[in-house]
Parts: C-alpha cells; structure tokens; sequence
C-alpha cells in the first residue's frame, strides 16, 4: 500500500519514463523490478516495451565480489544494479558466483566462530565480542557488547522516565502521600517504611503485602509442604487435635478437598456433631418454640412442622335499623307482580296477594285524604 507521497513521486517519475529503461527506473527509484511492476499495476501505467540495454549486463566480476563480501542479499544487489532476479542469477552462473541468503551466511559464519551483529551489521567473534545469552542459539545474544551496552542504557533511561511520569501522577489513594499503604491481602492500612519489604519491582520499591501477611504465606507454603511430605506415606495431621494419622482409615471423604479426605479426623468430627447436637437441645428444651436457624444448621436437625394456625371467626357487626318514615307518602310501596287475567284458586297466592294489595289501598286513602 502506497502513501500518498510515494504515489505522487512514483507518477511523476513514470509519466517522464520517455525512452528510459526498467533498469534505469528501478535504479533512481530504489526498486527491484518485482517491486516495479507491482506499483506500475497499483498506478495503473503501462510503459512501452522495454528496450535491450546490452550495457546493463556488463557488470565486472569484481564488483560483484565486492557486494558479496559486503554480505548484501540478492534484492539489495538488484536494486544497485538495475537488474532483475533472472538477470542477477544470469551474471552470478556466469562467474561461477553464489550469493548466500541470511540464515546460510549465519551458519557459515558460527562455523567459524563469528556472528553478524543484527544491530551493527558487523561480523565479530562469537566468544569474546558477545554477552552469553541461553534464550539465543549458541548461548550468546545476537546483539554485540556495544551495541547491546547501548540498547540496555537506553532502555534504562526509558523506564526511568516512565517511572518518574508515574509518580508525577496524582495518587487515587488518599494515604499514599503520608507513608501509608494498604495490604492486598489482609486491606489493612500500615506504614509503607516499616510493615512492608523492600521489593525492587513493586512500585515505590516496597512490597504489596506487609510483613505479617508474608510471614502467614510462608507458615502456609511450610505447612502445605509438610502435608505433602505427610500424604506421601499416607498420613495427614488433623487440623482439630493436631495428631499425625492414617489418612484413608482415619479420615472421612470430601471430594472437594486436594487429597479426597476431610481435614478433621473421625474422632474429632464425632465428637464435633455431638456437641452440636447437645447444643440444638438445650435450646429447644429452653425455648422450645424459638428455634434459630443457626442452630439448625449447625445440628444438622430438620425442624418438625409446626400446626397451621386456626382460623379465627370475626363476628359480624349487625345491620343498622332502618329510618322510620314520617308519612306515608315518603313511605316506599311495595311492588306488585303482574298477575295473568286468567281465573284463580280463591286459595292460590296471587289471589291471596291481590286481595292484600286492594285492602291495603282502601284503607290508605281515607288516611291520606284525612
């Protein structure tokens, strides 16, 4: 992928070909002729056929003994020459020349105790001109003395000034800047000088745990240590009683520990659950109907299901009386159904209703009319 300055100086340099030859293009534009072609397709100029130059192929032997011995690889000899690869192998078969590639050259080159510095570019002697280094072939760095003396100085002053931007930078922690410092394990805050250990790759130079927590992680890698020295010969301390016993006979199974065995030998477990369930009990006996859920989980008792409660009747509060009606206008009239036209039973109840209903009309309007 070309720049933009690049497509720019390549055009002007194409367009201006006139009567130039591949050859002349790829020496003043620094290009093999591979390179050439491809940002010819990427511009999209096409040039004339390319003329013969019978004066390119007279290159003199020396010359070209002169680049190899230089260690130049073949795109860097095409390149100063203006030729291309065909061209290039065509003058080095005609010599009876062989241009070796890096990884060729670098093994001629251990073969007799040298090595070409990567930074340099120098072929030095492999003992004495190189740091030993077991990451690299051979036990030595690919850098040389000097050239690695000044790679590590400037890496040095790097860190130094990366270092320095860091603490320039404000502290999120309001006790960093009175010689506090929180523990990344017990998140106690203590004194930075005193409670933590010198540590040249923490920040500030001190450690990230105090002292008392490293102490407790060496006691634990000790013990840890001596539970695997222990569960070799099958044994594993209790960590109740602290006795020395068989682990597969004594211990009872837990599959999430490490080893497959609880940690509390069966003796000290039996006598745990017992005092537990003793516990559950005294506490029933003394409060029967209060029972913690503390205590059930630490007796292992499934509580028995208390009686539902029973409901309870709500009497209910009596219907008030109804108002008095002051006349018998105001008084509501009851309604009466409609009775069919057809002859009734003397006895029937709509006969009976009727005859209510017509007394009743007879007597109240002499009432209203008095």
């Amino acid at each position: 992928m070309l720049t933009a300055e690049q497509r720019s100086r390549y055009l002007e340099v194409l367009k201006n070909a006139g009567n130039r030859t591949r050859s002349e293009l790829c020496r003043e534009l620094g290009l093999s002729y591979l390179e050439l072609s491809r940002v010819m397709a990427e511009l999209g100029v096409k040039l004339p056929p390319a003329r013969r130059d019978p004066a390119r192929m007279n290159v003199p032997r020396a010359k070209l003994e002169e680049m190899i011995r230089a260690g130049m690889n073949r795109s860097q000899m095409q390149i100063a020459l203006g030729l291309s690869n065909r061209g290039l192998m065509r003058l080095l078969k005609q010599y009876g020349l062989q241009v070796l590639s890096p990884a060729q050259r670098n093994r001629q080159y251990e073969a007799q105790g040298l090595r070409q510095c990567i930074e340099c570019r120098q072929v030095k002697v492999l003992a004495t001109d190189f740091y030993n280094d077991r990451t690299n072939p051979l036990g030595k760095n690919r850098r040389c003395k000097e050239c690695l003396n000044r790679w590590s100085a400037w890496h040095r002053q790097r860190k130094k000034l990366a270092q320095a931007e860091t603490e320039a930078k404000p502290s999120r922690t309001p006790w960093a800047d009175q010689g506090l410092r929180r523990c990344r394990r017990c998140h106690q805050v203590k004194p930075l000088a005193t409670e933590f250990p010198e540590s040249p790759n923490e920040r500030g130079g001190r450690s990230v745990y105090c002292r008392a927590c490293h102490e407790l992680r060496k006691q634990q890698a000790l013990e840890k240590q001596r539970a695997n020295e222990l569960a070799a010969q099958g044994l594993r301390q209790c960590s109740h009683c602290h006795q020395i016993k068989r682990l597969n006979e004594d211990f009872g199974v837990n599959r999430r520990d490490r080893l497959g065995r609880q940690t509390r030998c069966r003796d000290c477990q039996r006598a745990l659950n017992q005092q537990k369930r003793q516990a559950v009990l005294r506490a029933r006996a003394a409060q029967p109907d209060l029972l913690t859920t503390a205590l059930l989980h630490s007796g292992g008792v499934r509580p028995t299901q208390a009686p539902r409660p029973q409901p309870t009747l709500v009497p209910t509060p009596p219907a008030p009386a109804p108002a008095t009606p002051t006349s018998s206008a105001s008084r509501p009239q009851p309604t009466v159904p409609t009775v069919s036209t057809g002859p009734q039973p003397a006895n029937s109840p709509a006969a009976r209703l009727s005859a209510l209903s017509q007394a009743s009309g007879s007597t109240d309007t002499p009432r209203a009319a008095a």
